[in-house]
């Protein structure tokens, strides 16, 4: 990775499956290529406001290729299949990966090792300001680093919290707020009490020093921007609940 990317995100599973897309997907389906060994995960920000998403892509391609990858299927955005390539391929979560429907490039790899199969795939889009790219690879566990960079390591920047608050948030990334339901088009939580929210709000006031990054979501029901507008309310119902616990 270039001099100014950070890894923003990684997950390491020991045993664990990956369906990679081969093909665009259509209506008849997608077709994939599934590996079940140790699969990485990785999400990097790279701070390039004047480079296009392929630009900074294509040396990531020649690195892999040199070591003896092979480009099995290559796509970009509407060829790929827009939306529902996006939301048929595994995508690490939002705020650490983000994947513009209207500029995105997606690789599928492979290469053979001593008679064994490893895949991996690339994908990128960028912001305004960044370009985000994720890479997922199975194979054996012995391997070298998935991908590194002469740059700080910073997790936490966007949180990748799964699972329970009491398993060591800051490593797992991510954690679900479970129980807070909405009724369609409104951002109000209500008087109940939310055992997820109490549990998060313990984690902060043990580490003060944490931060997170509240992300709403919604039905598809609606337009895109009144629902995009409606996420960000109901992040702002779950701050406001949040502090005041």
């Amino acid at each position: 990775m270039p001099a100014n990317a950070t890894l923003v995100a990684e997950e390491i599973v020991g045993l664990y499956s990956y369906s990679m897309p081969t093909a665009a997907w259509s209506r008849a389906g997608m077709p994939i290529l599934t590996g079940a060994r140790e699969v990485r995960q990785q999400a990097w920000w790279i701070h390039a406001a004047g480079l296009s998403t392929f630009q900074l892509l294509q040396p990531l391609i020649k690195q892999l290729t040199e070591a003896g990858f092979e480009v099995l299927f290559t796509c970009v955005d509407d060829v790929c299949g827009g939306f529902d390539f996006r939301f048929a391929t595994p995508v690490l979560p939002a705020p650490a990966m983000h994947v513009d429907l209207g500029d995105y490039r997606f690789f599928a790899m492979q290469r053979n090792v001593d008679n064994s199969v490893e895949l991996l795939s690339l994908l990128g889009s960028r912001s305004s300001t960044a370009v985000f790219i994720q890479i997922f690879r199975v194979g054996p566990a012995d391997s070298a680093p998935l991908a590194t960079a002469d740059a700080p390591v910073v997790r936490g920047v966007a949180p990748i919290i799964s699972g329970s608050l009491r398993r060591s948030p800051e490593n797992q990334g991510r954690f679900i707020l479970t129980g807070l339901v909405f009724e369609t088009g409104s951002a109000q939580l209500g008087d109940a009490t939310f055992e997820s929210l109490q549990h998060l709000s313990n984690y902060l006031l043990a580490n003060p020093d944490q931060k997170v990054a509240l992300v709403g979501h919604t039905d598809s029901v609606g337009s895109l921007n009144g629902n995009i507008t409606l996420s960000k309310r109901r992040a702002g119902s779950v701050l406001k609940r949040l502090v005041t616990i």
